[in-house]
């Protein structure tokens, strides 16, 4: 579809993605700067959901795939104009973009698949 014929894949891999970077403020002293210290650092952390696995679907239910857009999160939206026919691709107003849908959404993330942990680690 398009001008050029060709189309955008979404690619997804199971090969782990990097995680994004995290900034706190820790304020030290000059002496604890010069001589070094340990400090004790929280943050918001979000991980896969320990009760789902990340499925976002409650225990004993699965994710179906979306009927709209048949798993792929894109539809194809054909529009008619003085120039000729005109197909668009956009994000999946029903599932959002995942290709799924939820019946039974996981009641510890809600359906996101991912929860926020508060996290504490010690930086020297």
């Amino acid at each position: 579809g398009g001008f050029g014929g060709k189309r955008a894949h979404r690619q997804t891999s199971n090969m782990p993605r990097r995680g994004q970077n995290c900034d706190a403020s820790v304020y030290v002293s000059f002496e604890e700067a010069a001589k070094g210290c340990k400090k004790t650092v929280s943050y918001e952390h979000t991980e896969v959901c320990g009760s789902c696995g990340g499925s976002g679907a409650k225990n004993g239910t699965a994710a179906k795939t979306c009927p709209q857009c048949g798993g792929s999160g894109q539809v194809r939206v054909s529009q008619r104009t003085p120039f000729g026919l005109i197909q668009t691709t956009r994000t999946c107003d029903r599932c959002g973009g995942s290709g799924k849908e939820i019946d039974s959404p996981c009641p510890l993330c809600g359906g996101t698949g991912r929860t926020r942990e508060n996290k504490t680690i010690e930086v020297n």
